[in-house]
């Protein structure tokens, strides 16, 4: 498991033991974690999904979430283990399939 995977978990548990979730966190807290990924790791970036529209992959609208990207994964409470591209972020996958059910 590499360093930043080590530090989401034990992050999750700390907010486990408050009785908040992975999905409760990327749904209000995403800037707190992507901030405290951010201090511990300040070769990271905390990034705004809206500030940086152009890494994502596919037309999702990226407004509205926080994440952290070290070196060429993305994270966020619910991607411990990284993500390619912000757009297989668990957050945007849902925007995403809520967008395809509301066609």
């Amino acid at each position: 498991m590499n360093k930043i995977t080590a530090k989401i978990h034990s992050m999750l548990k700390r907010y486990n033991k408050k009785c908040i979730s992975p999905f409760s966190i990327n749904c209000g807290n995403c800037d707190i974690f992507a901030q405290e990924l951010q201090e511990a790791f300040p070769r990271g970036r905390m990034i705004w999904g809206e500030d940086w529209p152009e890494v994502f992959t596919t037309k999702v609208d990226p407004f509205g979430h926080c994440f952290f990207k070290y070196g060429k994964k993305y994270y966020d409470s619910e991607s411990p283990y990284g993500e390619a591209s912000p757009s297989d972020l668990q957050y945007y996958k849902r925007q995403e399939q809520t967008n395809l059910a509301s066609r």
